[in-house]
């Protein structure tokens, strides 16, 4: 053979492996022998070549004596070769040491080497027993830093794994960030191995092993050499540590532990022959190779660009989550996204499991997000508001209430699915979907349907025994089944012979045929009944070693529990009283719970509760969870809470519940849910009903209106065991929406009739008792309103006003609900399409005139009529044969609004519309009093002429100047208020009104037409005064269509297309406002379309206006833009 770089003479081969050939050569240049490693793993590449060679030239500035010295590296044939010290001896994996004064002693040369190395930046990476090389003096010299190749370039699709995994840490695995204390961890599997004779983890299957290092606790080395140092024993569990802040943070803190004067100090005692629960052996899995191998099937071909769906069901206990580890194993070591949302038994948010999601990765990759379309990005931040401080710039859709606003959602969760899986594979799991919200349900339905080109595996687990879920799961389950698109895997109870193999895996040890039998036949094949048994049985010292296997003391096991609850019991009753009584609180907590609050709840301090927490640790009864914000725990399963609360006393659930529920109000004040099921639990009517409203509200805030019916019918239950009627009326209507938006219109009107029922019994208790008229004075400067006619109102100033003096069939209360009005009740028909209102008898006008069904007829016919030119009878579009009317082509008789008589009134819609309850509390559907609109006198809305039938009258108006208003004494609403007068001074400036503020003249100033930077300089100066309240409204350009030039479409086309509204809001710091990207309706309001609007598209400006005869705008006329604000912020 030629000599490397015409300098090193191979002699012969020393040995070889997965990354190359080990050669003795000879440096003819400075006459020594050496040692030559020729990398040649066919799966480098260009990347990894090169860093090896970085690493080894940084090597070799290393001069230690436990270091094996680098001379030299390069490029032979394109293979990396790295010429090294050559070391005669044996490596430790062919000699390892003896015994336990031998492993000390290496171990401190190999923490003085890694010290050394890590002080230079150098992390091994791959440190194992062929590395480590001993000579003949007891001399240790540590090799081959910087070889290691990423893990994930050595694992194909099938999960075969090229190379040892036995001593890679986490971290390493899951291709997180490392550092040094990898070694540490590789450390901690040497020193394991060597106490012991056994490696921390096996397993026949690579992956198996690296499932067991990312999920599953070492055995404590003394359960497998119980002569071990309890010091050493101590020291390689804490190098073990999942977590690496868990670790001793550095090399030489090992080496000082390693030196401790009592680090070998023996106990006293014979060897025990009982077992205890440290000896268990967790994380492996036994008798489900099948499945594993179908679900690793389902990966491969996933991450080869064709997503893939995974069903995975079974009854409680029987494996799910185990199988689903091995899964996620496999797709962390391939560089994979793993995305994981769980479900749990008690109150289900909305979208719960993808809100998990989404903050699992926006936590660690929200750069992706900043590079989404800006609507994608605000769609995702309605489910996870948190995040909104790092996009200032982006408005936050408001309440989604449709259907579509829903499609919505779910299309901006497939792009930004679909950009995760452009980085990398993604596994997507939801656990426990027997227990999962309509919307986490439908959205996985969406998002499997619509992502078929992708690198994704979709999971969904669930119980199909104990708990069947929802019908929306069976919804789900069955659309998937009719359209193919998954594939079903059922998890059966292991057999006798999966059983035993099971139980030598957790034991450690054959057992006895009797043994075997008994507990196959009271557990049945359940894997975690299994395993809750036999800690029960090793906790209590009934399993002994007998002639190399286990035994039960005595010659039968009378007393084992009949099912898998009673065995949990059992168990927990064995803990510390204070241990009980701490499981208890975290079993009413939910699976997961936090350690504050358990303290908060049981007035602990940390250092008790830790030690109590302690023993539930050690019996594998709980595990801590990572957490970046205070410790958290979790039970090992979810069936330990629900035994648990099972057999707890319902005083004591009580009285954990009422502690719990403030506790959690502080902490969480956002979990309504949760509160509202701690309030509920505990008894207090009240706050249960607060908070089931506000989630009924998010609930159906985010369409999922299965939820929201649930919780609004609970607040309902509560409000009738307490004789509410008015708020029980109130809910009720919540209710109707939300079933109308669910397009269950059947009953939606049972809702409504009973609502109207209750609000006849508020109506009647009040009319019993008549207030005296109103007699408070409200001095509010206002912006002065463009028009006082509820047909032609288009700006917020005039829809404020309109509003106070005249009243529609329905109004939005304090709560953002509906509430009726006019109406006292209404019909819907069983399709959707039919509304029968019927008014309120003695209802009157400002001049005493009865108010009729005939005023409402009116009023919307004359502005839907052909030049009316009502700006918003637009809205009035959804009524049969609206449309055609306003465009002249129909007659009144056809549409779709008439009296029946003079309290009934009937609506016709073209097509069912979730909105159209919300839709007339706007005032283009207010009636008007017909004999002064067309008397004589005209403007009819003159101080003199105008009539209205709201709770105040117009007195004065000198425009430019002041607005009063005074109490009507003709209107007969449910809500008069104490204000008698309103006086309002009409804004002209801002100064000088909040001068008069300030002295004390005026009692508020509307902030309605105030620009960006008024409101923000005002809310910083005003920060107790400042109010604000929410309204829909939309901002637009209105063209003359009657004139030239945007009589074409064409150009009015061309304009749309030129205005970039997003840069305009952000131009000019409108965060009050989002950019109108839908329909004409609002973001917010039933009915808003999103995405129909036309794209910001300068080329089909250019096309559209050179169409219409103005290439690249020549001649085109000047245009006159009129606005209702001057460059100063000031109304015009």
């Amino acid at each position: 053979m030629d000599p490397i770089d015409e300098r090193y003479q191979i002699q012969k081969e020393l040995g070889r492996g997965g990354m190359g050939i080990v050669y003795l050569g000879h440096d003819e240049l400075l006459d020594r022998p050496v040692a030559i490693k020729v990398v040649s793993d066919p799966n480098l590449d260009t990347k990894t070549r090169s860093r090896i060679l970085r690493e080894a030239r940084l090597s070799a500035h290393m001069n230690h004596p436990n270091i094996v010295a680098v001379y030299d590296a390069g490029e032979t044939e394109g293979n990396p070769y790295i010429v090294m010290e050559y070391i005669e001896g044996h490596s430790a994996f062919e000699l390892p040491p003896r015994d336990v004064d031998e492993i000390v002693d290496i171990a401190i040369q190999l923490c003085d080497a890694l010290a050394h190395a890590h002080e230079q930046g150098i992390v091994h990476r791959d440190l194992k027993p062929e590395n480590i090389l001993l000579t003949s003096d007891g001399k240790v010299k540590l090799t081959d830093f910087g070889l290691a190749t990423q893990l994930s370039s050595r694992i194909s699709s099938d999960g075969a794994v090229v190379g040892t995994v036995y001593y890679l840490a986490p971290e390493l695995l899951q291709g997180l960030t490392i550092d040094e204390r990898v070694d540490l961890y590789a450390l901690g599997a040497l020193l394991y191995e060597w106490s012991t004779g056994e490696l921390p983890f096996v397993a026949s299957d690579p992956m198996a092993i690296i499932t067991q290092h990312l999920f599953a606790p070492a055995v404590p080395p003394r359960a497998r050499n119980p002569k071990l140092p309890e010091a050493l024993d101590r020291l390689i569990l804490r190098l073990l540590s999942k977590s690496p802040e868990d670790r001793p943070a550095s090399a030489r803190e090992v080496r000082e532990i390693l030196q401790a004067p009592g680090l070998l100090k023996r106990d006293a005692g014979a060897v025990l022959a009982t077992p205890s629960l440290e000896w268990i052996g967790r994380g492996r899995m036994a008798g489900r190779e099948h499945e594993l191998q179908q679900a690793r099937s389902l990966w491969g071909r996933a991450i080869g660009g064709k997503s893939q769906t995974l069903l995975l069901k079974g009854e409680a206990g029987i494996g799910k989550t185990r199988l689903i580890h091995e899964l996620i194993a496999q797709a962390e070591v391939t560089g994979a996204l793993v995305l994981l949302g769980l479900n749990d038994a008690q109150a289900a948010q909305p979208f719960g499991a993808f809100k998990q999601i989404l903050r699992s990765v926006l936590e660690d990759r929200i750069d992706l997000l900043a590079a989404l379309p800006e609507h994608v990005i605000a769609d995702l931040l309605a489910l996870v508001p948190e995040y909104q401080p790092h996009f200032p710039d982006t408005m936050v859709r408001p309440a989604l209430d449709t259907a579509l606003e829903q499609q919505r959602l779910f299309e901006s969760l497939a792009i930004y699915l679909s950009r995760l899986s452009e980085h990398a594979p993604v596994l997507l799991v939801i656990e426990d979907a027997q227990w999962a919200d309509s919307g986490t349900l439908y959205l996985f339905r969406y998002l499997v349907q619509q992502i078929r080109e992708r690198p994704i595996l979709f999971v969904l687990t669930y119980r199909d025994i104990e708990a069947p879920g929802t019908q929306a799961l069976q919804e789900v389950l069955l659309d998937f089944q009719r359209e193919q698109l998954a594939r079903p895997l059922a998890l059966d109870r292991l057999n006798e012979e999966q059983t035993q193999a099971m139980l030598v895996t957790f034991l450690g040890a054959e057992l006895s045929p009797e043994l075997m039998s008994e507990i196959y036949e009271v557990t049945e094949g359940n894997p975690f009944f299994i395993e809750e048994l036999c800690k029960g049985l090793v906790e209590k010292g009934r399993l002994v070693y007998k002639d190399d296997r286990l035994q039960a003391v005595g010659k039968e096991l009378l007393g084992i529990p009949s099912n898998v609850r009673i065995a949990i019991h059992t168990r927990i009753l064995a803990m510390p009283p204070q241990t009980q009584k701490i499981l208890e609180a975290a079993a009413v907590r939910g699976r997961t719970f936090e350690l504050d609050v358990i303290r908060s709840v049981e007035r602990l301090d940390e250092i008790e509760l830790s030690e109590a927490l302690k023993s539930a640790e050690r019996a594998q009864i709980i595990e801590e969870l990572p957490s970046d914000n205070g410790r958290r725990f979790c039970f090992t399963h979810t069936l330990i809470p629900a035994a648990m609360l099972d057999r707890m006393p319902s005083n004591r659930q009580r009285s954990l519940h009422a502690r719990m529920a403030p506790v959690l109000e502080t902490s969480s004040p956002t979990e309504y849910e949760t509160l509202a099921h701690h309030y509920h639990a505990a008894g207090e009517a009240q706050k249960a009903i607060d908070y089931l409203l506000r989630a009924g509200d998010r609930a159906h805030a985010l369409y999922a209106c299965q939820e929201a019916i649930e919780y609004f019918s609970q607040a309902l239950e509560l409000q009738a065991d307490r004789q509410e009627n008015s708020a029980a009326a109130r809910t009720l209507l919540k209710l109707g929406l939300v079933y109308s938006a669910d397009f269950q219109f059947d009953r939606a009107q049972s809702a409504y009739e009973r609502a109207f029922d209750l609000w006849e019994l508020v109506w009647r208790s009040d009319d019993k008792v008549k207030a005296a008229e109103p007699a408070e004075t409200l001095r509010f400067a206002m912006d002065e309103p463009l028009t006082l006619d509820p047909g032609l109102a288009n700006d917020d100033p005039s829809s404020f006003v309109i509003g106070q003096l005249f009243e529609g069939l329905l109004e939005v209360d304090a709560a953002s609900g509906i509430v009726p009005a006019l109406a006292s009740r209404w019909d819907v028909s069983e399709d959707g399409r039919r509304y029968t209102f019927h008014l309120r008898e003695g209802r009157r006008w400002s001049d005493g005139r009865p108010l009729t069904a005939a005023d409402f007829e009116y009023a919307w016919k004359r502005n839907l009529s052909r030049g009316s030119q009502s700006p918003a009878a637009q809205l009035l579009n959804g009524i049969e044969n609206a449309k055609v009317y306003a465009e002249g082509g129909g007659e009144a008789a056809n549409l779709g609004v008439k009296a029946v008589d003079d309290l009934t009134l009937e609506i016709r819609l073209e097509s069912p519309a979730a909105y159209f309850p919300q839709l007339l509390t706007h005032p283009v559907t207010y009636p008007l009093p017909r004999w002064v609109v067309e008397g004589e006198r005209q403007p009819w809305t003159d101080v003199e002429n105008i009539v209205s039938n709201g709770p105040y009258r117009l007195k004065a108006w000198a425009a430019g100047d002041k607005m009063i208003l005074t109490f009507n004494p003709y209107y007969r609403g449910l809500f008069p208020g104490n204000v008698g007068r309103v006086e309002a001074p009409a804004i002209t400036q801002y100064a000088p009104m909040l001068e008069a503020f300030d002295r004390g003249s005026l009692d508020g100033i509307s902030l309605i037409n105030a620009d960006p930077g008024t409101i923000s300089h005002l809310k910083a100066t005003y920060r107790r005064e400042f109010r604000v309240t929410p309204m829909l409204s939309t901002l637009y350009v209105a063209f003359r269509t009657d004139l030239p030039p945007f009589d074409d479409a064409r150009v009015r086309k061309a304009f749309v297309h030129a205005i970039d509204r997003v840069a305009l809001l952000r131009e000019t710091g409108s965060v009050h406002f989002e950019p109108a990207q839908g329909g004409f309706l609002p973001p917010g309001m039933p009915g808003h379309s999103p995405d129909i609007g036309l794209d910001v598209d300068a080329e089909t400006a250019r096309r559209l206006l050179e169409e219409a005869g103005y290439p690249r705008g020549d001649n085109f006329p000047p245009v006159e833009f009129l606005y209702s604000g001057d460059p100063e912020g000031n109304p015009v």
